[in-house]
């Protein structure tokens, strides 16, 4: 298959479509299409990339460190060190920690995989905690309902740019002696009770791919006020 052949059959489906769709109940399909996430990119951030593509650096570099530097101070971090990916911020974090067989990490019923998985890779079960239908969170109540005398670590997650009730669930595991990972992946940004979402947290994780509050390449963070871990590109 030559080269035009195979551009013509990798052309998405042309939108809007010719037809008319409509629904079950007949009312009309919207014909401007609608993206999962539309990110806000201006001309002074395509210049940066520019830059750090003609830097010879696109892994690590100045532009990392500074970015490093400068996202550390806005949430309160004392230091940071890139890393390639929420993954690997997790799975330094848990392996940080400690954790392994015979150890309980509560996290809600709905969030990204790898917090699931990056917990059993460390040898520890995962227990997952309802989460209100309100919030799409979990708080300190369903939290608290699956506490064991196993249960090592919390990971709440603030979701869509909002964030967890934290202050009863640090207490809450202050109370049990509980490490808490703060997951702030939606939360770049976010203050809570007028205060940098996790800024007062032991550890805790941002994230920034493109569906998330803060864009930079793609990348994930995870910090600490002590010390913090941040995955970036460029």
């Amino acid at each position: 298959m030559n080269q035009e052949a195979t551009a013509q059959k990798q052309q998405p489906p042309e939108w809007p479509p010719n037809t008319e769709h409509r629904t079950p109940g007949n009312l009309p399909v919207r014909k401007d299409f609608l993206p999962f996430s539309r990110p806000s990119i201006t001309e002074a951030d395509i210049q940066a990339v520019g830059e750090v593509l003609r830097s010879g650096w696109i892994t690590t570099g100045l532009h990392a460190a500074k970015f490093e530097e400068e996202f550390a101070a806005y949430v309160g971090a004392r230091g940071a060190v890139a890393l390639a990916s929420a993954t690997g911020g997790m799975h330094v974090t848990l392996k940080a920690l400690g954790l392994g067989p015979g150890d309980e990490v509560v996290t809600p019923s709905m969030t990204w995989v790898s917090t699931a998985n990056l917990i059993v890779l460390a040898g520890a079960r995962p227990v997952f905690a309802d989460v209100d239908r309100d919030t799409l969170m979990a708080g300190p109540d369903q939290i608290a309902a699956v506490l064991t005398s196993k249960t090592k670590t919390i990971i709440p997650v603030h979701f869509a740019g909002t964030p967890a009730d934290i202050d009863p669930i640090r207490q809450m595991a202050n109370d049990r002696h509980i490490q808490v990972v703060e997951d702030a992946a939606h939360a770049a940004g976010t203050e809570y009770r007028e205060i940098v979402s996790a800024r007062r947290a032991p550890l805790f994780f941002h994230s920034i791919p493109s569906r998330i509050s803060l864009r930079v390449k793609a990348a994930w963070s995870v910090l600490t006020p002590p010390r913090c871990w941040m995955p970036s590109g460029g």
